[in-house]
Parts: C-alpha cells; structure tokens; sequence
C-alpha cells in the first residue's frame, strides 16, 4: 500500500516543480521520509552536482547524512553532515522531529567541528606569537651583533693607541714625558680590553639568540669552496 501510495505521489507531483531544483529536492525528502533512504542517497548523489544555491545544497547533503545515518553509515553521515555545514554554517536540524540517532551523530559533527575551529584558532595564535619572538630574537641578534662590531672597533682603535702610546714612551728620554706616555699606554690598554670585553660578550649573546631561533640550522649553511669556509645567514 505504501509502495502504491509513493507511485500515485510522483504521479501527481507538477510537473514544474519536478523538473526544478527544489522540486527534486522535495522529491529525495519524500523518499528519505518513506523509509528509501537508499533510493533518497542515489537521488541525491544525482542532484547535488546541479545544485547551485548553497542552503539547497546544504539540504542535499543534510537528507544525505539522514539516510546515510539511518542505513548505519555512520562515517559517510558525518562527512556530509560536515559539508552541510560547509555549505551552510546556520544550517540546523529539528532535534524533536527527527530520529535520536541522527541527533547524537550529528552533534558529534557539531562538536567535531567547533574542536577544529578552536585548535585552528590556537594554531594560528601559536604560529603569531612564534614569528614575534622570533622577530624580537632576529632585532636583538642583529643589535648585538651591532654592538659587538662597535666594540671590537673601538677596542682596536685603542689598541693602536696604546701601541703609538708604548713606543714613544720607549723612545722618550725626558722624565715627564715617560710618565705621561706610561699613564697613556695603561688607560688605552684598559679601555681596549674593556672594549674587547663588550664586543665578545655581544658577539656571544648574538649568536646565541641566532641559534636559539626555530628551525635556525634551516636559516644558516657552511660551505667550501676553492679553499674559503663560508658562512651564510638568511634573515
């Protein structure tokens, strides 16, 4: 009688309304709703291709998770019940009307959904703050690296001074010129090594901001090549 019923249904359904979208759309529902949930899959899978509006679609594929659901497919009802939501993020379903199972499975869907979104938005949080540490890592490396070039300048400019400064202390024979070329050479080989000091200790902490850096070996490369070491850096 119900088989009879379904013909004399589809007999009398417009015409317009069965050549249209929606009209097939219908169509599917009344076979998911008469229980030929696997004839409502094959209409469907036939339709969605030709659907065009996205609330459409997102019905096509929720009457697909129905039936998918009602068949024990479960794996196939979550992956359309995700491309309803795809298609249709608003899209919801009547927990009332419809059976339990297909509301336990596709709250999963729901929750599933909502988990990926938070771990994409965690991700994407993660991979912030990692390229501004390290930016702040690569302004830091590079400042020191600065502040140890600086130094080991000046310390050699000292150097010199204070070798300019021996010599004619060396070469003096007048008393207070001895003393002042003495007390010259000691604070310029003073100022050296403190110059020094900063310069190494800079050029340490420089490197060990650079190497500390994620994936750093990716970022630098030795070579040699025609007797020379090389070293290349990429920023």
């Amino acid at each position: 009688m119900k088989k009879l019923f379904f013909i004399l249904a589809l007999c009398f359904l417009p015409a317009a309304a069965a050549d249209s979208h929606r009209g097939k759309l219908d169509l599917c529902v009344y076979l998911y709703e008469n229980g030929k949930y696997a004839e409502a899959i094959d209409s469907l899978k036939a339709l969605i291709p030709r659907v065009s509006d996205k609330k459409e679609l997102a019905e096509c594929y929720k009457y697909l998770g129905f039936s998918s659901v009602m068949l024990d497919m479960i794996n196939n009802a979550k992956v359309n019940f995700g491309k309803m939501l795809e298609e249709y993020p608003n899209m919801e379903i009547d927990t009332i009307q419809v059976p339990p199972n297909i509301t336990i499975v596709f709250k999963q869907v729901v929750t599933e959904k909502e988990l990926e979104v938070k771990k994409q938005k965690e991700a994407e949080l993660t991979q912030t703050l990692e390229q501004g540490n390290r930016k702040r890592s690569l302004i830091a490396a590079g400042a020191a690296g600065a502040v140890g070039i600086t130094g080991a300048s000046l310390g050699g400019i000292f150097l010199s001074k204070e070798n300019r400064a021996y010599r004619r202390y060396q070469a003096s024979r007048i008393p207070s010129e001895i003393s002042g070329f003495r007390d010259d050479a000691k604070s310029d080989l003073l100022w050296a090594r403190v110059c020094f000091g900063i310069s190494g200790t800079a050029i340490l902490f420089s490197g060990y901001k650079f190497f500390t850096l994620p994936a750093a070996e990716k970022r630098i490369s030795l070579g040699y090549d025609d007797g020379k070491l090389t070293v290349c850096l990429k920023f």
